[in-house]
């Protein structure tokens, strides 16, 4: 583009469209509008009969959230989550799970300070073993009767599907 005096681009003029007899892209028929609105994708019946919600704490953490159900007239609770902090730190200490059973998970540290094993409210231990990035790569039920989990992701941090669970590997214990 020439540039003007003071170092503007200076756009070249742009022709009428309906100059050249045709309608500009913007501008459709009444019956090319309605044949659009059919050929949208339909929403599935749920949006808008499901909601989340999240509380912060003082120290702007997530504090819990929960989801909760329309019934056309009132919103039931169907999930929630409570986290308790220990310190300043954004890393909870232990999870209410469900706010409704009281299960709930603590998280164990190691002598590193990295996450080492999460517990239950029954007992259950899970050994959190980790890659040399500190992301857990392998979930180890000290319950023998409880299959490892193998997580497994890309460089980005985004969970790689496998063929028989999307969002996990489990492999079976001997």
């Amino acid at each position: 583009m020439p540039l003007r005096p003071g170092g503007c681009a200076r756009r070249p003029a742009r022709r009428h469209a309906l100059h050249l007899g045709r309608l500009r892209p913007h501008h459709r028929s009444a019956s090319q509008h309605h044949r659009l609105l059919r050929q949208r994708p339909r929403l599935p019946a749920d949006i808008g009969r499901q909601r989340q919600t999240w509380q912060l704490d003082a120290n702007l953490r997530f504090r819990s959230w929960k989801v909760e159900t329309s019934s056309g007239t009132t919103w039931t609770q169907t999930q929630s989550k409570l986290n308790h902090y220990d310190s300043d730190g954004d890393i909870p200490r232990w999870i209410t799970e469900d706010t409704a059973t009281g299960a709930l998970t603590r998280n164990v540290d190691s002598a590193s300070g990295d996450l080492a094993a999460t517990t239950s409210k029954t007992g259950d231990i899970v050994l959190q073993l980790t890659t040399i990035h500190g992301d857990v790569a392998l979930q180890l039920p000290l319950d023998t009767s409880t299959a490892p989990v193998a997580l497994d992701s890309d460089e980005y941090g985004n969970t790689r599907p496998t063929p028989t669970h999307p969002q996990t590997t489990t492999y079976p214990t001997t």
